[in-house]
């Protein structure tokens, strides 16, 4: 039974299945019942969002697992399942993983699910759910389990603005960068200090990204292979300190607006950051990352890191996020003193951002 699920399977699963292909005018949706691997099923229901006709096939297929039935259930209409019945929109489907749980179809539990860290997870009044659904106290059960791990060059090369899904326009000049998109424009102006590095310059800067020997036993990946996928950056220096600006298409994040995907969207950055970045010391409570909403915008910022490189003396690090409908703004800064890093700085250098 796998638990990861290479690049090339996931783009397959999608473009046979979740991208809107057809064979003889209608797509194959039969097929599914060829797949063999709870993990296929579990990665298609996480993608297949509103596709009720794709997740009841998943959802009655003999290997569909208890995380994945799970997963879906959550994500489905509860609240309208309670109080509108037979009319709500995903009737059938929700009546049909109830019914396939107290019938016994789905049997084990191989990967992790946890309906309270899921953004898509539907919203619904959880003592009404528990006392019509009879099943409920089984399906909130959370049993540790496999995290399912998707290929990391799959998660990275989805970052890429190519991927974002509406207009996007990116000006830079010597004192601002500027974002427009259909429905705001950010502009962050350089700080006092500050100047944007030549392009042919920013390879000296990447050099900092150290891939570790442990990528391929982790994520079976070579760092030639991550670095092919890993967007470009503005840089912006100064005489203390270097601004690492990236912007991505924010999707792969999973992010939904809210303060504790923010935190989880950081978590998880940090988990790959080990393997790119040589992090010889961390702040005390690093795990705690300080989050908070302005401007309509969820910002986080990460603990202070000590990194090392062979191209350079020991650095300190400190990282802020800021996501906006779709579009993730992710700031590394790199600094020789950590004074250059404290909290007053990295407030500063938020300041720097207006959204209108």
């Amino acid at each position: 039974m796998q638990s990861k699920l290479s690049a090339a399977k996931a783009d397959y699963l999608k473009q046979r299945f979740l991208v809107t292909t057809f064979n003889n005018g209608e797509r194959n949706i039969n097929a599914i019942q060829s797949l063999d691997e709870p993990i296929e099923l579990y990665f298609l229901a996480k993608y297949a969002e509103n596709d009720n006709n794709l997740l009841l096939h998943i959802a009655t297929h003999p290997d569909c697992e208890i995380a994945t039935a799970k997963m879906m259930f959550f994500r489905a209409d509860i609240e309208g399942f309670l109080k509108y019945g037979e009319s709500s929109k995903d009737f059938f489907l929700i009546s049909t993983i109830m019914f396939n749980f107290q019938d016994g179809l789905y049997k084990k539990q191989y990967f992790h699910y946890d309906y309270r860290e899921d953004p898509e997870a539907a919203s619904f009044d959880f003592s009404e759910a528990q006392g019509k659904i009879k099943i409920f106290s089984s399906l909130i059960k959370i049993p540790a389990r496999t995290r399912v791990e998707y290929s990391i060059l799959d998660h990275f090369h989805h970052r890429h603005l190519k991927f974002y899904p509406r207009s996007l326009d990116c000006k830079k000049s010597k004192t601002k960068l500027t974002f427009n998109t259909e429905y705001f424009k950010i502009n962050f102006a350089v700080p006092s200090g500050f100047s944007k590095v030549d392009e042919k310059n920013v390879d000296c800067i990447i050099s900092l990204w150290n891939f570790t020997d442990t990528l391929n036993d982790k994520f079976h990946i070579t760092g030639k292979s991550l670095e092919k996928v890993l967007t470009r950056p503005t840089v912006l220096k100064s005489d203390k300190s270097l601004l690492i600006f990236y912007i991505f298409n924010a999707k792969p994040f999973t992010l939904n607006n809210t303060l504790k995907n923010v935190a989880v969207m950081m978590q998880d950055e940090l988990s790959y950051l080990e393997e790119i970045v040589n992090i010889a010391d961390v702040e005390t409570a690093c795990h705690k990352i300080r989050r908070f909403k302005q401007q309509d915008s969820w910002f986080a910022i990460s603990a202070e890191m000590l990194i090392t490189s062979e191209n350079t003396d020991e650095k300190y690090l400190r990282i802020i996020f800021m996501e906006r409908e779709d579009l993730l703004f992710s700031l590394y800064i790199i600094a020789d003193n950590p004074a250059d890093l404290s909290e007053d700085k990295m407030m500063e250098i938020i300041g720097h951002f207006s959204i209108t």
